[in-house]
């Protein structure tokens, strides 16, 4: 899932699992997106490629992915496995 370049996205009680992206292979979040997860499950999920950054979720966003009783585990990627960039 690709969250795009502007505005808010939140989320709550979402399984997202085995699926596989370059990058997040979860979730990607782009831009200035404001994405917040609650209470979410992201497992199984790759990241491929020689520069695959966050199997679970990478953030290219110029702020924090805010995860409330979310977990992020078991996820593959080259670098970072399961979380790349910045949360709170």
């Amino acid at each position: 899932m690709a969250l795009g370049s502007t505005g808010t996205f939140a989320v709550s009680g979402m399984f997202l699992g085995n699926s596989s992206k370059a990058s997040g292979g979860g979730i990607a979040v782009f831009g200035s997106a404001n994405v917040t997860l609650k209470a979410s499950i992201i497992t199984g999920n790759t990241a491929w490629g020689g520069s695959a950054y966050g199997g679970g979720l990478s953030n290219f966003s110029s702020t924090p992915v805010i995860l409330i009783g979310t977990k992020i585990t078991g996820n593959t990627a080259s670098s970072e496995p399961n979380i790349h960039g910045a949360t709170a």
